[in-house]
């Protein structure tokens, strides 16, 4: 088992999922087909967020030799792109998190998904985008032509439901007249 660092985290209880892609990995933007989802932290949760900041730094300072260029030089970390985007300020898609950090976290490995007693989820019904959930996540550097921390998620575990995102309309709606 590989040790943990400070740019290992698990998320709280609080945390909800977007854009959810467990069961069947999605390609994005022509890349690679991936699991991934939108993690979302209130930013009342200021620990959790003082979490994430703290792993986007240790990703920095364990990535710097990925992040040098050509002549040796390391980037300044306000100059690489970093995932944790302020939801009052920033959208992913047409999407806003109001009072909320956001970002993507993604892998090519299905993730584990469990509930709260630690029992597999094999129902997808049971896990969408709404969700309340404690992932397991990973900060890490890049160098792919733009220079990054970007965030790998391992595992899920199920907290609780929550109100299903983007579902606004339903048969009811739609065909009652």
């Amino acid at each position: 088992m590989k040790e943990r660092t400070e740019s290992f985290v698990i998320t709280g209880e609080d945390t909800r999922l977007a854009y959810l892609h467990a069961w069947k990995p999605k390609v994005v933007m022509g890349g690679e087909a991936k699991y991934s989802a939108i993690i979302i932290i209130p930013k009342e949760n200021e620990e959790m967020i003082g979490t994430l900041n703290r792993a986007v730094e240790a990703a920095y300072a364990e990535g710097r030799e990925r992040l040098k260029d050509d002549d040796g030089n390391v980037p300044a970390l306000s100059d690489i792109e970093i995932p944790l985007k302020d939801g009052d300020e920033e959208s992913y898609g047409s999407t806003k998190f109001e009072g909320c950090v956001f970002f993507r976290a993604s892998t090519t490995i299905a993730p584990g998904i469990v509930d709260k007693d630690f029992k597999p989820i094999t129902d997808h019904s049971l896990v969408y985008s709404g969700i309340y959930a404690k992932v397991s996540l990973s900060f890490y550097a890049y160098n792919k032509g733009r220079k990054g921390i970007a965030v790998s998620m391992h595992n899920i575990m199920k907290i609780k439901d929550g109100e299903p995102m983007w579902r606004n309309r339903t048969p009811e709606s739609d065909f009652r007249q």
